[in-house]
């Protein structure tokens, strides 16, 4: 009797969970329906809860020039809005000594900077304190405005900093 009180217990907690989830995302669509028109520009939406998606959402244009809707294969450019993440992420790696803020750069990014003779550490990359220019500088610098380029990756970022990323003060 104690077993199936307990499994009834279970069954009604994740009925009311998922109940209660399921009135979350009704509201959280009607939200979305109710702000963002087919064709206006594109939003994307998502909640990952334990490392698992449980809802996503795709409204909206990617282009509005070529009427091309916003849906999962769209990649969005999310400009500064990751640094700060990416910076607690790598201060956690370091907290659990998986890497340390003072190793240079190319013990992770081998390929970087063959020119440059002294260490651009972590630390400095987080900080801004490198002399490693952003790709917008880099993008402009061959002429070239980061908004005009559809279809821009990490590759091609990553290969724009191997041929001309660093500040002439840091070249040896």
């Amino acid at each position: 009797m104690k077993t199936f009180a307990t499994l009834f217990a279970i069954l009604i907690a994740f009925t009311t969970w998922a109940q209660d989830l399921s009135n979350k995302i009704e509201k959280i669509d009607a939200i979305i329906d109710a702000k963002i028109e087919e064709d206006d520009p594109g939003l994307i939406v998502g909640i990952v809860k334990d490392g698992e998606v449980i809802y996503e959402k795709y409204r909206g244009l990617a282009n509005l020039s070529h009427q091309i809707k916003i849906d999962k294969s769209t990649r969005s450019n999310i400009a500064s809005t990751a640094k700060q993440f990416t910076a607690l992420m790598i201060l956690q790696l370091s907290l659990e000594n998986k890497l340390d803020l003072e190793d240079d750069i190319r013990k992770h990014l081998p390929k970087l900077y063959p020119n440059v003779k002294e260490d651009i550490k972590i630390r400095q990359v987080i900080n801004h304190t490198s002399g490693i220019r952003e790709y917008v500088a880099l993008m402009d610098m061959q002429n070239e405005a980061w908004w005009t380029r559809v279809g821009l990756k990490s590759d091609d970022v990553m290969d724009l900093l191997k041929n001309r990323m660093i500040w002439p003060s840091r070249l040896a």
